[in-house]
């Protein structure tokens, strides 16, 4: 095909020597090559054109074309620019280009492009031009395509505040982006800095980063991602998360790097506010846990010193549970300050915790530590405030089992359970005697505690007596963990 356009521009300068078989040669060559050609007499105001060109201009092969009619087919956005165009080449002697648009009989428009070149008077021949015209309608529609991607490119660019650089090994070249000008503050006429200008731009404390970073690229191609800080133009350094790729060449050397920068100033001190506050914070829980925690004990160690110096045992056994009570709110205390959150508590590992430091503080009325059996599921998290009464109503039922349901028995045994999700059933059972006969439940202090805190469940209590022991059952629906 360009050998065409070649035979075509060369052929028609001599167009009146031509012979009729070459003649034909060279319309074939511009149909195939999907080209039209024209000749234009200034003096005379002679037109001729090829079928192929008239096709181009959306006319009928037999159709008359001359300039005017040409014309007429133009786009009226177009027009005067090409007229304007033509007419300046022919005066002046000189080669004519342009690029128009065409509207077609059926409304489509077609985008064409016109090439001319003057001949001058030669032989007696009146001077002329020649040309050809070819439709570019494909490749304006690529060119506008790439247009708006690039707009988009851009838009998307400054949407999210990248920039881009480009860096060349051989030469030491630096190329930057429009963005990464507007992200330094630095006016884009002076041109990109040189790699010292570059390195010199960069905080004392980061520019061995940079080092490090071309030394290892040169040596192994490797892409690298740093944060590192950058002066601003108003003096102010601006914290900078860069994404470089390495490209090498066919002998495997690292030819260019491609990268893009990212402001990330404001995130970098959103994240030391953060620290900030998360160290403020923590200081603060464990302030309050160390207060915390000396209170609870505190309070624990006078109700012990109040239960010594009781002499009624009804007395000194109701302070000695109370003092149970509180030592229960002290371990979901430290079960709370010790998990990740703070607010939620992996209930079946707290749940296994807290009795097993009630077996081990417990004897039965024999003297010997209870057999306890637990089943929780693990991982499963639960907000504080449904461990919190489901913890104290566990022991609650764990301690009145131990209480009453050793008797005469060798050995208590007592079986947790915790099972469910969107319900869940916590169940203590013993080996004691049951409730008393006709009693359909435990009236004591303790299990109506258990009631109070079922209801800040929203939960239910019941209670199943047998010659077996007893089963407590608390049904619930619990909060979910923040």
């Amino acid at each position: 095909m360009m050998t065409a356009r070649d035979a075509t521009n060369r052929t028609e300068g001599v167009a009146s020597a031509l012979s009729s078989d070459q003649e034909t040669w060279l319309r074939s060559a511009l149909d195939c090559a999907g080209m039209g050609a024209w000749r234009a007499w200034p003096e005379t105001g002679d037109f001729e054109a090829t079928v192929g060109a008239k096709r181009l201009h959306g006319l009928p092969d037999d159709a008359p074309l001359d300039e005017t009619s040409a014309m007429d087919v133009i786009h009226p956005d177009d027009r005067d620019r090409v007229r304007s165009a033509l007419q300046s080449a022919m005066e002046r002697g000189a080669d004519y280009c342009a690029e128009f648009r065409t509207v077609l009989p059926d409304g489509t428009v077609r985008w064409l492009l016109s090439r001319g070149r003057w001949m001058p008077s030669v032989d007696g021949q009146p001077p002329h031009m020649i040309g050809v015209v070819q439709d570019i309608s494909e490749r304006k529609q690529a060119e506008d395509a790439l247009a708006h991607s690039e707009a988009r490119l851009r838009e998307a660019q400054d949407i999210a505040g990248l920039a881009f650089w480009e860096f060349i090994f051989a030469d030491g070249t630096v190329i930057w982006s429009d963005a990464m000008f507007r992200l330094l503050g630095r006016d884009a006429r002076q041109g990109p800095p040189t790699l010292e200008e570059v390195r010199s731009l960069l905080h004392p404390d980061d520019q061995p980063l940079l080092d490090t970073f071309l030394e290892n690229a040169a040596a192994a191609c490797q892409d690298y991602e740093a944060d590192w800080r950058l002066r601003h133009a108003d003096g102010t350094y601006r914290w900078v998360r860069t994404r470089a790729r390495a490209f090498a060449d066919a002998n495997g050397r690292c030819v260019r790097l491609f990268g893009t920068d990212l402001d990330i100033t404001e995130r970098k001190r959103v994240d030391e506010d953060l620290r900030r506050l998360v160290e403020q914070r923590e200081m603060l829980v464990r302030e309050a846990h160390h207060r915390i925690k000396n209170n609870v004990a505190s309070i624990a160690a006078l109700l012990a010193m109040q239960a010594r110096s009781q002499t009624s045992d009804t007395v000194r056994e109701a302070l000695l549970d109370a003092q149970q009570r509180v030592h229960t709110v002290g371990r979901i205390h430290e079960a709370l300050y010790r998990s990740e959150s703070f607010t939620s508590v992996d209930v079946g590992a707290h749940l296994q915790a807290l009795m097993k430091d009630v077996a081990q503080s417990s004897v039965t009325r024999q003297g010997r530590p209870p057999t306890l059996r637990l089943q929780c599921p693990v991982g499963v998290e639960l907000s504080a405030d449904t461990v919190t009464p489901l913890s104290m109503i566990a022991v609650e039922l764990v301690t009145n089992a131990l209480k009453y349901a050793s008797g005469d028995k060798d050995e208590v045994e007592i079986d947790i359970a915790l099972c469910g999700r969107t319900t869940m059933r916590l169940v203590v059972a013993d080996n004691g005697p049951g409730l008393p006969a006709g009693a359909r439940s435990a009236g004591g202090l303790g299990m109506r505690l258990v009631d109070l805190l079922a209801q800040q469940l929203r939960g239910t209590v019941s209670y199943k007596s047998s010659p077996a022991g007893l089963r407590v059952t608390v049904a619930f629906s619990p909060s979910p963990a923040l």
